[in-house]
């Protein structure tokens, strides 16, 4: 309790931040930014390499991906949903239908893989202030409806002070079955 957990501006963490213990009555654990530049940026997807695209059949490219979660499969193309149909996803090939080739066309592909990227599940007593959650959708690994950018779930008293949610396919914002919760 009363612990102050600082990220630096212009930082970006390729994966989440889930609140790991409870805070105290007047004594919460606080979850901020630090420093000038950008507010901390939790990307809740991982970056597709624009040489693994290899063509794959008319206007659409493959690229190798070990293993992503179970469900729909979301690809943003320069930080934009790619088309509103999931990807194909099968023995261990992610297929998209881009605008180009995605080898020359300097663009950015990422995958969602991660749900609830600034997460609170039954703690209190919290506060996260001056951070960004960002590309996340739904159906991932970690339940069926948990593509939140920032989830409040359950505990109380928690503050989500001066937070940004961008690019969340399912949610940008969720409070469920907590109390005392201010965004």
């Amino acid at each position: 309790p009363g612990d102050v957990i600082r990220f630096a501006r212009g930082g970006e963490w390729r994966e989440r931040l889930a609140a790991s213990s409870s805070g105290a009555a007047g004594r919460p654990i606080t979850y901020e930014a630090y420093g000038t530049g950008p507010k901390p940026v939790f990307w809740g997807s991982d970056v597709l390499p624009n040489a693994g695209f290899s063509p794959s059949g008319g206007t659409r490219y493959a690229c190798a991906v070990p293993k992503l979660p179970a469900g729909p499969v979301y690809v943003l193309e320069d930080h934009r949903f790619l088309g509103a149909d999931p990807a194909a996803y099968a023995d261990s090939t992610l297929t998209i239908e881009p605008a180009g080739d995605p080898r020359a066309s300097g663009k950015a592909y990422t995958v969602c893989v991660r749900g609830n990227v600034l997460f609170s599940n039954g703690k209190s007593h919290l506060v996260f202030r001056g951070l960004v959650a960002d590309e996340t959708a739904g159906q991932m690994a970690d339940g069926t409806v948990q593509g939140y950018g920032i989830r409040i779930e359950g505990g109380s008293d928690v503050l989500v002070e001066d937070c940004e949610a961008r690019n969340c396919g399912r949610h940008h914002f969720g409070c469920i079955n907590a109390t005392e919760v201010t965004f």
